[in-house]
């Protein structure tokens, strides 16, 4: 793993861990509340990842967590779904899918509501927990032929710790 591997955005009232450590499965977690800027700059990143991806003949799986994030605003979850399209536009074809944790209903709920505000179809489910998260990561890993990333293991994998201060 190298620094490069692993990106913090660190932003008023929003901090994103942005690991691509075991390339190609990406894990963003968030802390805080959504922004519109935590999103480009999360999209930006996503968008440098499936560049990645096409080069090196693979395809990223995104495993997010929203766990410790707050329910953003409907101006985020625009700008999210605006970006979302953007960036299935140039890169969609080195994303194969992903997920991302969820523990509360309504937090379920505004995720489907953005990926419905996308135009392009998009495969990304909102999941329960961190095992069901990696059981969706697996299946499509395996059902690609793309083997699973040395080092990731659902028994030892430990989330990010939250920032020690406040945004």
């Amino acid at each position: 793993m190298s620094e490069a591997d692993i990106e913090i955005v660190e932003l008023r009232g929003v901090t994103v861990y942005l690991s691509a450590e075991h390339f190609p499965v990406l894990i963003p977690t968030w802390f805080g509340n959504p922004s519109v800027p935590s999103v480009e700059r999360f999209i930006d990143w996503l968008d440098r990842m499936a560049a990645r991806a096409k080069q090196e003949g693979t395809k990223v799986v995104l495993m997010g967590d929203l766990t410790q994030a707050q329910r953003p605003s409907p101006e985020v979850r625009r700008a999210l779904a605006h970006a979302l399209d953007r960036f299935h536009g140039r890169n969609g074809d080195g994303f194969l899918g992903g997920s991302t944790i969820i523990g509360q209903p309504l937090m379920r709920a505004v995720v489907i509501m953005v990926l419905a505000l996308t135009r392009t179809q998009i495969n990304f489910r909102p999941v329960k927990s961190l095992a069901a998260a990696f059981e969706r990561t697996r299946r499509l890993l395996d059902a690609a032929g793309i083997a699973w990333p040395e080092g990731l293991d659902p028994d030892t994998y430990e989330r990010p710790k939250p920032p020690k201060t406040p945004q």
